[in-house]
């Protein structure tokens, strides 16, 4: 009751905005958890991506995930959204941007989402945990 308080307190007053572009419940939540906690996340986050669906009909829904992190396993979200922080590094001719789309676009049908992809950043090779 607590969480769907403060749910209903964020999005309520945003639903109808045209500025507010979807609602991200977590970013990357399963990325660093241990087994054990695993699948009371998961009902968490079902309930909650649950909640918001049913608070504002407007806007996507979705987790923000670690490239291939469980992200495509949560059910309910009306949008993916993937973080591939290495991208197609070492080859100067391939097209990240394809192989990327491609990638979410698998993730995306094995997760039933037919709604908006989100593709974010190709990769970011400045950043030490690239290299």
């Amino acid at each position: 009751p607590q969480v769907e308080r403060f749910l209903r307190a964020v999005v309520e007053p945003h639903i109808n905005d045209s500025r507010i572009i979807g609602w991200e419940v977590m970013n990357e939540p399963l990325d660093s958890i241990g087994t054990s906690l695993r699948p009371t996340l998961l009902a968490f986050l079902q309930h909650t991506v649950a909640f918001v669906n049913t608070l504002d009909h407007t806007h996507f829904t979705t987790l923000g995930g670690g490239f291939s992190s469980s992200t495509e396993s949560v059910l309910g979200q009306t949008a993916l959204s993937l973080h591939d922080y290495n991208g197609a590094q070492g080859d100067a001719d391939a097209d990240p941007n394809r192989e990327h789309i491609a990638q979410v676009q698998t993730l995306a049908a094995r997760a039933n989402i037919s709604g908006v992809l989100i593709s974010e950043t190709g990769g970011r090779p400045s950043q030490p945990y690239c290299q």
